[in-house]
């Protein structure tokens, strides 16, 4: 029966991935469109603007979305995720709360949905923020305390100032000295 499961899971997952971007003229492969959008996740330099995307295609999200879901896409799906947050919706927020907690991402991937995040939706996120506070990294409490400066709320501030009581790290702590600053 689990073997059964698994068959199916796969063929699944398979016939999802050659899912991706199909067209009525292109049943087996990628739509123009869609490499067009594909193309944009490609670049170094990081993720293009929302009228890059629309430019490439009208169907940008939708073809965002298909990458953000394939948990194959590697790059493509950590950067489409990303992406996605040109469209701040609660959608966008579900799929950023989904990405922090997914062992799949790679480390930059997350430390860019943190921030991303804050400076998209704000106080909504902070609470998936927190957590990061807590973890074993220094990079990562680095990047939650610059996130949360990026929310910039009072809310978000006070939880700053408390987890400078509790930090040990010279490095972490020199990060809250400048990201926890001010104007009052």
């Amino acid at each position: 029966m689990k073997r059964l499961f698994l068959l199916v899971a796969l063929l699944g997952l398979l016939i999802g991935s050659i899912a991706i971007g199909q067209d009525v003229g292109n049943p087996f492969g990628m739509s123009s469109e869609t490499k067009d959008v594909q193309l944009l996740l490609r670049g170094y330099h990081g993720v293009p603007e929302r009228a890059e995307f629309e430019a490439a295609s009208p169907k940008a999200r939708d073809i965002l979305k298909s990458f953000a879901n394939d948990p194959l896409g590697g790059l493509f799906r950590e950067r489409a995720i990303i992406a996605l947050g040109h469209w701040p919706d609660a959608e966008t927020l579900w799929l950023y709360r989904r990405s922090l907690k997914d062992p799949t991402l790679s480390e930059e991937a997350r430390h860019l949905i943190l921030l991303h995040g804050a400076e998209t939706f704000g106080e909504p996120i902070m609470n998936d923020v927190l957590p990061f506070l807590q973890d074993d990294d220094v990079a990562t409490r680095i990047t939650a305390v610059a996130a949360l400066s990026k929310i910039g709320t009072d809310a978000a501030f006070a939880q700053i100032d408390a987890h400078a009581k509790a930090e040990t790290d010279a490095s972490v702590l020199e990060a809250i000295d400048n990201y926890g600053r001010r104007i009052r």
